[in-house]
């Protein structure tokens, strides 16, 4: 019997999603996990817009993806607040190994205009999964999608996904109090889930635009059939260069991509005037 980890058995499928692309040569990462519940310096929600508070700074490498949930008296609906493609989060692609990328989905759920809540237990996970490695990059690369219409861009040109699927986290019955128009109301993570996978399409290559399925992540077989998704997947893409990098276990699906350490351009060594002997073309040749 698995032990499930946080109620959820997504501890279990990220291990076995590893074992699966590392035996391929390649890796996963997940973006927004090693900030926990922070988002960082200068990275704030505006609760009233229901969006970033500062979106010409965050929405370039944002640490989540948001997307306003409202209410309405014939059950809820999600918005996307960027009217448009946008950029879901960075990853380091410099290895040209990473062949899936999980994103952090915050929902903004609205009480009354210009009144948005952020309940951090109702956050979803999104999976998308490439036949390959993505095309080289930067250490912090971002993903640009359309959640209209499914499509997706990194470094400006078109990439394609085999396959994607928002992973639920909580038990679909999990509720929520709201206050609207000044009454009580109850929302559950299951009609959050629906109305995000309702707004959001998938596209996967060969496959026409569509919702994006959801995955529960509380049930062991909701699990199995997320596996089987990536396997099928994976299988019918047909075969794959084998990257010239070979991952390495523990590394970049571990932790979050948006701190990594970037090296200078160039690298300056002083000379030391105690050191007898030593010539300065030395000094150059080290640096």
């Amino acid at each position: 019997m698995t032990v499930k980890s946080n109620g959820n058995f997504e501890f279990e499928f990220f291990t076995w999603l590893k074992t699966f692309l590392n035996d391929k040569g390649l890796q996963f990462s997940r973006c927004g996990f090693k900030t926990g519940d922070g988002l960082g310096a200068r990275h704030e929600f505006d609760l009233t817009a229901g969006y970033w508070k500062e979106p010409n700074y965050t929405a370039n490498k944002p640490p989540r993806w948001l997307y306003r949930v409202i209410p309405g008296p014939n059950g809820i609906r999600a918005e996307n607040p960027a009217s448009g493609a946008i950029n879901l989060g960075a990853i380091n692609t410099a290895q040209e190994d990473k062949a899936g990328v999980i994103f952090r989905l915050v929902p903004l759920i609205r009480q009354a205009p210009g009144d948005f809540v952020h309940e951090k237990g109702f956050e979803v996970h999104v999976l998308f999964l490439f036949h390959g490695a993505t095309p080289k990059g930067s250490s912090a690369e971002s993903f640009n999608f359309d959640p209209a219409t499914g499509a997706m861009r990194f470094k400006g040109e078109a990439i394609e996904y085999i396959g994607c699927g928002l992973l639920g986290l909580k038990a679909r019955g999990t509720e929520l109090k709201i206050t609207e128009n000044e009454l009580e109301r109850t929302i559950t993570y299951g009609e959050v889930v629906d109305a995000l996978a309702a707004d959001i399409n998938g596209s996967p290559s060969g496959q026409a635009s569509s919702p994006m399925p959801i995955f529960d992540l509380t049930q062991q077989a909701e699990v199995d059939r997320l596996k089987k998704m990536v396997s099928d997947a994976w299988a019918a893409a047909g075969p794959v260069k084998t990257p010239a990098v070979v991952a390495v276990a523990g590394n970049d699906e571990d932790k979050d991509d948006d701190d990594e350490i970037i090296p200078p351009e160039k690298l300056e060594v002083p000379e030391n005037t105690d050191l007898l002997g030593i010539d300065p073309t030395v000094y150059r040749q080290i640096c």
